[in-house]
């Protein structure tokens, strides 16, 4: 029995252990795991001497000395192990979305940075996020010369009036004369940080506004202010362009925006926009369905038609409670820059979107699809039926296949080579949406190959957004880590009593 209480209690602590490192908090998984296995432990330490009280021959000395010693060599190995892997070059990542695998945006944006560069955490004693700081700076800062510096705050008082530290775990990053301060040193904070140090507004961006558009001095969920961020984030130096006193564009622009009008916009500044592509400019738009902006049919003359019909697809499942279909989660990407990086495990998610149908206006243009649903999708005309939470009903004989979500065309013109990126949706690049699954990076990449500079796009670190699946990431995540271990757990306990069976057999 005290055998099978050790195994019992060996494995219960291990899972227990490994859940408590892997989700980074004590959950109830792990809680009760650690408190079943050190019971189980316990129970065998007293079973295995009360035994040894009650059994009449003595203990043999060797026995005793055995046991120690494969004790000691077990610990020792371990201890040898540990140290070697801290010392070699070998990395692993066990954590869900890979957070200390660094995405490729952090390391040029760090290298974007000439000069010294210096990493400085400030903390108190004991703070059990030290630790994962300490090994995502380490990993940042791998095969690069950046300096890196743990301080106590109670032993830097003049760094921490410099700085304003507020907090533990608070990290510096100082290039030459400049730094910023990083609260949360997530990996997507310090590439921000790299990124607004290094940032260069060389590529002037006009964001069109007076006719609808989506706010980009809105900081709500339904704003704009994190797109706006976003691009200058990017390098862009952004800039507002009112369409209502729009003739023309500005002679500096290098890419035009416009976040899905509301309004008819003036012929005048349809045609500014008109002349701007024909003359070699770029744009980035975003138009909404049971919408008629006029951008509408700008987009259509050179072959972008956009249908005033929403978007199905019955295999989505419901998005912030919106009904089944009308939020379709993207996994169909094109090869094409404006996608690089994104795969079918890298998901971008719409709100109630329009399609696209691309007709070349000339025979050199180049117009292809990057973004698109699944095969099962298919077009509703008309409004929804109002109050229904059910989805619309699909009539006989209407058409069912891919539904363009997200255009790219390029236009050879006398002028210069014009380019433009069209998505039949803003919502996906509001403050709630765009850094939920990969919509930053799409509407980011989208932006760097609408200006040529397709040596910006990359995939950018992951943060917490907003949205809510039905199952939520981070559920998913502590599942995993959680009951997920129950699985591999359950099978080794079968081993592990069968082989003790066998052996005692």
């Amino acid at each position: 029995m005290n055998r099978k209480a050790l195994l019992l209690g060996s494995i219960a602590a291990a899972f227990g252990l490994a859940s408590h490192r892997l989700q980074g908090e004590f959950s109830v998984f792990a809680t009760a795991h650690l408190v079943i296995g050190l019971a189980a432990l316990l129970f065998a330490a007293v079973a295995t001497l009360h035994k040894i009280r009650r059994t009449r021959r003595g203990v043999r000395l060797e026995s005793v000395y055995r046991v120690l010693l494969y004790t000691v060599v077990l610990s020792g190995s371990v201890v040898l192990l540990e140290r070697l892997a801290a010392r070699s070059e070998l990395r692993f990542d066990l954590t869900f979305e890979g957070e200390f695998q660094i995405a490729p945006a952090t390391r040029d944006a760090l290298a974007r940075l000439e000069g010294p560069v210096s990493l400085t955490l400030f903390h108190d004693p004991g703070d059990p996020r030290i630790r994962r700081t300490r090994l995502l700076l380490g990993e940042i800062a791998r095969d690069r010369p950046v300096q890196i510096h743990t301080l106590l705050i109670e032993e830097s008082p003049g760094a921490e009036d410099r700085f304003g530290i507020g907090s533990s775990n608070t990290v510096i990053v100082e290039h030459g004369d400049d730094w910023i301060r990083v609260a949360r040193p997530t990996e997507g904070a310090l590439f921000e940080a790299f990124a607004s140090l290094a940032r260069r507004g060389d590529i002037v961006l006009y964001i069109t506004t007076g006719s609808g558009e989506g706010n980009i001095d809105d900081g709500s969920a339904s704003g704009f202010s994190g797109l706006a961020v976003g691009f200058q984030t990017e390098g862009f130096d952004v800039r507002t362009l009112p369409s209502a006193v729009m003739s023309e564009i500005p002679e500096d622009a290098d890419l035009v925006v416009a976040i899905g009008p509301q309004r008819n916009m003036r012929s005048d500044a349809l045609a500014a926009l008109r002349g701007y592509l024909d003359s070699g400019g770029s744009l980035l738009a975003f138009i909404e369905p049971g919408v008629q902006s006029g951008l509408e049919g700008l987009l259509a003359e050179f072959g972008l038609q956009s249908p005033d019909a929403l978007v199905v697809d019955p295999i989505s499942d419901p998005v912030d409670g919106d009904i089944r279909g009308l939020s379709p989660i993207v996994f169909n990407y094109a090869t094409h820059p404006v996608t690089e990086g994104l795969e079918r495990n890298r998901n971008t998610v719409f709100r109630r979107a329009r399609s696209f149908a691309l007709h070349k206006p000339q025979p050199r243009d180049d117009l292809q699809a990057v973004v698109y649903t699944s095969a099962h999708a298919w077009l509703h005309e008309g409004p929804l039926e109002l109050g229904s939470r059910e989805p619309p009903t699909m009539p006989p004989g209407i058409s069912v296949g891919y539904q363009y979500l997200g255009v790219a065309g390029r236009y050879p013109r006398s002028g210069g080579e014009a380019r433009i990126v069209a998505f039949g949706d803003r919502d996906f690049a509001s403050n709630r949406y765009l850094r939920a699954l990969y919509n930053l990076d799409l509407v980011m990449n989208a932006a760097h190959w609408a200006v040529a500079r397709q040596d910006r796009i990359t995939l950018r670190p992951k943060s917490a957004g907003l949205i809510q699946f039905p199952v939520p990431i981070a559920n998913s995540l502590k599942a995993f880590y959680g009951v997920g271990l129950l699985i591999p757990e359950i099978l080794l306990i079968a081993g592990g009593l069968t082989w003790l069976h066998h052996r005692q057999s």
